[in-house]
């Protein structure tokens, strides 16, 4: 869940400073991003070989300005598009599908440094099992104001396979 969230708010806040900001009045300032492919992002470590994920996604977004043009606070949306594959880093054959519905909401408020994330980030299902890997919930950092740099997590709540790396089921099924 992280993962993605902070590659979105490198994105989203380098993007951001290039806007040009209203005069009297508080503003919103919408965009998006992609569809962009992530290829290869480490998941995880198994015995004797790594699970890489490939995906396309979209990110879209809005920030709220104040009346002086300065960052109140972000929202932004990013979805995996179709499915994400999941596979051992060294036989790319033994693979599973991801998904469908991978998609993660960030809430960003610039003055507090207050992080929250919620979605269901990761869904690994085998037909005829059900779920063998997953990452949902709500995630909540205290991070720096306005950098979000230096985040200590407040609150983990949901199924956390990914942030707590319980990657055996997935492991077992990738071998």
């Amino acid at each position: 869940m992280k993962l993605r969230a902070v590659l979105a708010f490198a994105v989203v806040f380098a993007l951001a400073g290039t806007v040009g900001f209203g005069d009297s009045q508080r503003r919103t300032v919408k965009g998006s991003f992609g569809p962009f492919a992530e290829t290869g992002a480490v998941v995880g470590q198994c015995d004797g070989f790594e699970v890489w994920a490939d995906w396309v996604a979209l990110i879209t977004w809005v920030d709220v300005l104040d009346k002086d043009g300065q960052w109140v606070r972000s929202t932004q949306h990013y979805k995996v598009l179709g499915e994400s594959l999941y596979y051992n880093s060294e036989d790319p054959d033994h693979a599973v599908a991801g998904g469908p519905g991978e998609t993660e909401n960030a809430n960003f408020d610039a003055a507090s440094g207050i992080l929250s994330l919620h979605g269901l980030s990761f869904k690994v299902r085998v037909p005829g099992y059900g779920l063998i890997w997953g990452e949902t919930g709500n995630f909540v950092a205290q991070c720096d104001p306005y950098t979000f740099q230096n985040c200590e997590v407040v609150s983990n709540t949901g199924h956390n396979q990914y942030n707590d790396q319980d990657l055996a089921a997935l492991c077992d099924y990738l071998k």
